[in-house]
This record gives C-alpha cells, structure tokens and sequence, in this order.
C-alpha cells in the first residue's frame, strides 16, 4: 500500500486500481492471530491455586506468621516453533517500509510474549518480563509515579451496605444485566461469559466479555466496569473487524498498553473514575514499581497496608504484579492514560483510531500517514463521541 493512496469503497475494499498489501501483511495477520491465542499470556501466568493461597497467606499473616504463597501454575507451553515462525515473519517483512515495520514490531513484540509464556514461574521470567513492561523514566512516567503516590492516599468511603453480586441476573443494576442491556442497544456481537476464576473483576477477549462471578460490586463501579471492558476494549474488536486492513484486528506491537489509556479516559469522561478507582490504580502502580525493583511479597504487602490497603486487597494486588514471576503489567495504565490524554488534546482525530481497532498511538501515527483509511465512521457509538466532547469542550 503506497503512501496517500488508500481509499475505501462503499464495500469497505481498496478502490480498484491500488495496490494490493503484500502477501507478507497476509500471512503476518493469520500468524499474529493464531500466535496470540497460542501464547494466551495472561492465563498462562495465572496460578491455578490462587484463591486458596491467597486465603492460607491472609490466615497465616493474621496469626504474625508469614509465610509464603506456593503458586502452582500450568505446565508451560513448548513454543518454539511458534518462535520460530515469528522470528520467520520478520525477516519476510524486512524492507517493506514504514507499514512492515509496524507488523515487524508486532511479530517481536509477541515473540517476546511467547518467551514470557515458556518462562512462567522461573527465574528468567522477571528479567523477560522488564523488556515488555519495564520501569521508564521520563516526564511521561516521572508524573505518572506521582500521580500514583498520591492517589494511593486518597480517602475512600466504605461501601453503604449490601450491594449486587456481578452476576445476579435478578438485580436490574448488576454487572451481568447492565452489559446485557448495553450490548442489546448498541446491536453488537458480543457474548458476556461468567467465570469462576479470575484475578480482575472482569475481562475482555474477541467478541467476549468475562464476568467474575459473585462479586458484590456497587451499580456506579459496575456502570464502570461496563465503560471501560465494553467500550474501551470489546468495541474496538469487533469494529475492526470490517476494516480491510488486518492489522486493527490482530493489533500493533503497544496496542494492548494504549487502550488501556484510552479505556481509563472514556472512565473519566463518564464520571466514573472515582477516587477509590484512582486509589486501586495507585497502588497498583506502586506495587508493579516495587515488584519490578525487586521487592519481595511481604515488603510489598507491608508497603501497601502502611496505605491503608487490607490485609486481603494487599494480596490480590501483589498476587496480580507478581502473576508469572512478576508481569508487572499494571505499570502501563497510568502513563497510557497520560499518552491518550495529551494526543486527544493534540491531535484528537488521531486519538479517534484507537475506537476503529487494536493500534497503539504511535501506530495510529504511521498508519494515517501511509494513507490507510482510518475506519468506518459510522463506528461513533459512545468511543468517537468521548474523544469529540473532550476535544471541542
């Protein structure tokens, strides 16, 4: 695809006269997909045991003992070959100019994942771990560091009383309920699966959104949860999907960090990014800081509590750092959030590519300037109206 020359027609392909993509691109977005699935990173890296740890740490600590969690994880997956491909991928994708270089950094990208997944639960995995989400520095990161500290000693609430559990289906105001009714409006193809398991409250996949079940949540942090899983996340997916160029369906290399931001945002533009929310994303990012500089769990959880985090709320949030030998993923949401804001303030048409798919910002930034069509623009549901408000507001 040639620089300036891509425009889409009413059937949602190239006109005819341009150029094909390279066969390269083709195979990359087939590869990517698969290669995705098979990696499945962030189940690989959940114990099995973790609710049952998690509980036998509480009890221990309760009686001043310490002790130590036995994280049993999945026998790891055998991927070279998969490596392999991917590693084939790159150098078929060498000298395609600026648009194979954004799937060059995808294929690394999730080679780098693929290490990760054969790593879970060995000393290797923390050092991989600090190349896909390490510790910056820089005003970005420096201002999300205080932006954390702060946040981690907001005063919160408690909760008035009883509330719904996610997936009550007889309370009109539970997670479960409150997605059904968004997703019927909007007529989207999306399921809402409920499971048992889960470290977060909930989760999105490819036309999915997962639920955990019996989780007493409030209505405002569920009406939350359905902003940020549904239009931050399961949105973009599915509107991808009628786009003719596959890399918005099998995502840049960052896409995953960045929607993130932009997920955060369409929370704060509805209200919904409360100070118990900003709290819980201060603590995080400080326990992801500690983890990645090598604090152990009980230096982390005492860290934590001296903020007020409960004995229980302290674990979870280590547990969920330290997944696999210390992910340390939860680094990424408060600088995405910076990054978002500043380009919707900058350039919000640029921002508006990360409702049309899975493209980080500086992908966005490549793929407009090399003349793909951005997207369908009927695809203005809720996510290209958020960035409309704050840009003309």
């Amino acid at each position: 695809m040639q620089s300036g020359g891509a425009q889409r027609r009413q059937d949602g392909q190239f006109k005819q006269g341009e150029p094909r993509r390279p066969l390269a691109f083709v195979a990359a977005e087939g590869l990517f997909a698969r290669a995705e699935r098979q990696i499945a990173l962030l189940a690989r890296v959940r114990p099995q045991n973790l609710g049952a740890e998690c509980a036998a740490w509480a009890a221990a600590l309760r009686r001043g003992t310490h002790g130590r969690p036995a994280w049993r994880y999945a026998p790891a997956g055998e991927l070279g070959g998969l490596r392999r491909e991917l590693a084939s991928a790159i150098r078929s994708l060498a000298g395609l100019g600026a648009l194979g270089q954004l799937y060059e950094r995808r294929a690394e990208e999730l080679e780098l994942e693929a290490m990760l997944a054969e790593q879970v639960d060995t000393p290797s995995f923390g050092r991989t771990a600090r190349l896909r989400h390490p510790v910056r520095r820089g005003p970005e990161h420096d201002r999300a560091n205080e932006l954390a500290a702060a946040w981690a000693t907001l005063c919160v609430a408690a909760s008035p009383g009883a509330c719904p559990t996610s997936d009550d289906r007889r309370h009109p105001d539970s997670l479960i309920n409150l997605l059904a009714r968004e997703i019927a409006q909007l007529g989207v193809p999306i399921r809402v699966v409920v499971q048992r398991e889960m470290q977060s409250k909930a989760a999105c996949g490819d036309g999915v959104v997962f639920v955990r079940a019996g989780l007493p949540l409030l209505p405002s942090e569920a009406r939350r949860i359905v902003a940020h899983e549904l239009h931050g996340h399961a949105l973009p997916r599915v509107l991808a999907r009628s786009h003719p160029f596959g890399l918005l369906r099998v995502g840049s290399a960052g896409a995953n960090d960045d929607e993130e931001g932009r997920a955060l945002h369409i929370e704060e533009h509805l209200g919904l990014l409360h100070d118990g929310r900003r709290r819980e994303l201060g603590w995080r990012h400080l326990a992801g800081l500690w983890v990645a500089t090598g604090a152990d769990g009980h230096e982390c959880i005492e860290r934590l509590r001296q903020f007020g985090c409960g004995i229980e709320d302290a674990i979870a949030l280590y547990a969920r750092v330290q997944r696999g030998g210390g992910l340390c993923r939860e680094l990424e949401y408060i600088p995405a959030w910076l990054r978002f804001a500043r380009a919707l303030h900058e350039d919000a048409p640029l921002a508006a590519w990360l409702a049309r798919g899975r493209v980080s910002l500086a992908a966005a930034r490549v793929l407009r300037s090399e003349g793909v069509p951005p997207g369908d623009d009927r695809a203005t549901i809720l996510d290209l109206s958020v960035a409309s408000d704050r840009a003309t507001g």
